[in-house]
């Protein structure tokens, strides 16, 4: 797929969510991460086959983290 047809899937409406917090979801474009509309930075495109795995991966990470930090303070 050449850069013509990403920047198509990209510029689609119909591929990205509604909002502030809308996701892209595009199947064609193989991409994991794809550039954000607005500001800077990249997006997970979240019909990639590996989006949902690292979400996954993010959040378990971020619970044990708080749960090491909760359970290693000591209780006042």
């Amino acid at each position: 797929m050449n850069k013509v047809e990403l920047r198509r899937l990209w510029e689609d409406e119909q591929h990205w969510g509604h909002g502030s917090l809308g996701g892209y979801f595009c199947k064609q474009d193989p991409r994991l991460f794809v550039p954000k509309r607005r500001l800077f930075g990249g997006t997970l495109n979240l019909a990639h086959a590996l989006a949902i795995p690292i979400l996954t991966g993010i959040i378990v990470m971020l619970v044990l983290l708080v749960m090491l930090v909760a359970f290693s303070c000591p209780v006042l």
